[in-house]
């Protein structure tokens, strides 16, 4: 099966561990990427275990409101290390896989003060064997959208932050 795999990055100025706490508990997914919905808990494990699973409401972007596609997906972690990085497995409409790493970034004089992290998706799509090239490009571009649009929204609501925002 062919896969293609995009990478983004972006720097938070809050801990590692604020951020990767915030992003490994997938109840919170509505808060950073808007075309997501209905996320439950699916498997018995803790939010951030491994073998933990979730399922969404997934509304792919570009269609208007009276032709929304949408699409369940299921989410399982399949690593964790906490503060460190979080890897999970994704099935729907596309099976993909998506590899989340929170890295604390030093000032020049190798101090910590005023803690910055570098955050970063690395999201590789499985793609059908029958796909066009056009089809292709396109979907690489929605994922590469996606995971950035994720990253910007999380710079957002994280920055300067010492522990995450709540649910409501």
């Amino acid at each position: 099966m062919p896969t293609a795999t995009v990478f983004e990055q972006v720097e938070i100025p809050a801990p590692p561990a604020v951020i990767w706490e915030f992003r490994a508990d997938f109840l919170n997914l509505p808060l950073y990427n808007p075309y997501v919905s209905e996320v439950e808990r699916i498997g018995p494990k803790a939010d951030s275990a491994r073998g933990a699973r979730y399922s969404f409401v997934l509304a792919q972007p570009g269609h208007g409101s009276a032709h929304r596609r949408e699409q369940r997906v299921e989410l399982e972690i399949v690593e964790s290390i906490p503060a460190s990085s979080i890897v999970v497995e994704l099935a729907g409409g596309m099976a993909a896989r998506e590899v989340f790493k929170v890295t604390q970034l030093l000032k020049p004089d190798g101090s910590d003060s005023d803690p910055a992290t570098l955050a970063s998706i690395e999201l590789t799509m499985f793609l059908p064997q029958a796909l066009d090239d056009k089809s292709a490009t396109r979907l690489i571009s929605a994922g590469r959208k996606q995971i950035r649009m994720e990253l910007d929204n999380l710079q957002v609501l994280l920055s300067g932050r010492q522990t995450g925002p709540t649910r409501s």
